[in-house]
């Protein structure tokens, strides 16, 4: 569906840059990083445009070739080596992605609980204890079970979002 389409693409483009855009505009200035934002701007939408051209084709060219998946628009063109070569720069980006994810929210909990609660975390013994009691099982799930996931975690970005404004220097 369309909707679920556009959900996807929101999610898959508000990350950590929500919470380092306000840094980076602090440290460039305004006019460098609003120009910035607006020419990435048009290169995503050229990105799209050219994924969706480059669907079109390969699907009226091959009398209706599987599209509908991005290893498939990848297999299409590049051949199954191609294919096995995006399988595997998809597995380091998710697992580079994992490990700096787990080493910030390590970071984050050992100070918290250091300055709220007075007690020594260890950031190392928090990623561990979180890899294999919270990661591994979720990722064992169906792809179908965390359907509605990534809403909880763009909620998430939104307050964190709000709170950084509510707390900035220019509301004091």
């Amino acid at each position: 569906a369309v909707s679920t389409c556009c959900f996807n693409l929101v999610l898959s483009t508000v990350g950590v840059g929500a919470l380092t855009l306000p840094y980076s505009t602090a440290q460039v200035g305004w006019l460098q990083s609003g120009s910035l934002l607006v020419v990435f701007f048009f290169v995503s939408i050229y990105n799209l445009y050219l994924l969706d051209s480059v669907c079109r084709t390969i699907h009226r060219r091959s009398g209706g070739a599987d599209t509908s998946t991005y290893s498939a628009v990848v297999a299409s063109v590049l051949g199954v080596n191609g294919a096995y070569v995006l399988e595997a720069c998809m597995l380091l980006y998710s697992f580079g992605l994992c490990v700096s994810y787990l080493g910030v929210v390590g970071t984050e909990v050992a100070g918290v609980s250091q300055q709220l609660l007075n007690i020594e975390v260890s950031k190392d013994r928090f990623v561990a204890i979180c890899s294999v009691c919270v990661v591994l099982p979720l990722s064992l799930l169906p792809d179908t079970t965390l359907q509605y996931a990534g809403a909880v975690g763009t909620s998430c970005m939104v307050f964190v979002t709000i709170a950084v404004v509510a707390m900035a220097p220019w509301t004091r």
